[in-house]
């Protein structure tokens, strides 16, 4: 079992690994800090979500996918989690592009960067933390960025949610918290059947959505409708500033 001690949003956090092939992958998180939390991969757990693969999906790509979701486990009594989604600034504020996998969060991402250029920055592709401390709710990036590795060492905090939705036609409208409270729930990085931590789970939840408006964004994933989101974002905060 290999060890390597990593900084996720602030809380040092030792990553037990049976296989390392993916350690240079974390790297740039290792911190020499003594850590106060720790986090493996259970082999049992293991081959309960092996049938959700490829079937020629190894045991060392599986650990390397699943470790995240224990690394939040060890976030949790930090007020901390790790949320699946695309997190980037757009203005200098923080914002999370969220769906089930496959859905287009990396093309939508890949269109605003291509439209608004120097106003948007990749925090994280894929797998982000929120810290849920003080007064704000705040992005940080973390080493699981996704097959194409999208991740820069910046934090933010966070103004807005976009659900993403794929669709025939481009449309975006605010939800309510009860509209958006199962769809938020279900993106944080947690082990299934595990009633402690959907508890955590449940209140950063309900902070989230009292703080943080959340938009349901469905599209075509072409520019038209990026334009369509991002004005939309930019009335919410005339608005809001009123």
């Amino acid at each position: 079992m290999e060890k390597i001690t990593l900084n996720l949003a602030g809380i040092p956090v030792e990553i037990h690994l049976r296989y390392p092939d993916h350690i240079p992958l974390l790297l740039p998180y290792h911190t020499d800090c003594p850590p106060v939390a720790s986090a493996a991969v259970p082999s049992e757990y293991i081959e309960r979500r092996r049938p959700l693969y490829e079937p020629n999906a190894t045991t060392t790509f599986i650990e390397a996918c699943e470790i995240a979701t224990f690394a939040c486990q060890a976030l949790l009594p930090f007020h901390r989690a790790i949320f699946h989604s695309v997190a980037f600034t757009w203005q200098d504020r923080g914002y999370l592009l969220t769906a089930p996998s496959g859905t287009g969060k990396t093309t939508q991402y890949a269109l605003w960067k291509t439209l608004y250029g120097s106003e948007v920055q990749m925090i994280n592709g894929d797998k982000p933390a929120l810290s849920f401390e003080g007064e704000r709710i705040t992005i940080h990036p973390t080493p699981w960025a996704g097959k194409e590795n999208m991740s820069q060492m910046r934090t933010a905090p966070l103004a807005g949610i976009v659900l993403l939705e794929q669709a025939q036609t481009d449309e975006i409208r605010l939800l309510q918290p009860t509209e958006a409270i199962a769809r938020i729930f279900c993106q944080f990085m947690i082990p299934a059947e595990q009633t402690e931590e959907a508890v955590a789970v449940a209140a950063m939840t309900d902070r989230l959505l009292r703080e943080t408006p959340v938009w349901l964004f469905r599209n075509r994933g072409l520019r038209d409708g990026t334009k369509i989101c991002r004005d939309a974002l930019l009335q919410y905060e005339k608005e809001r500033n009123k």
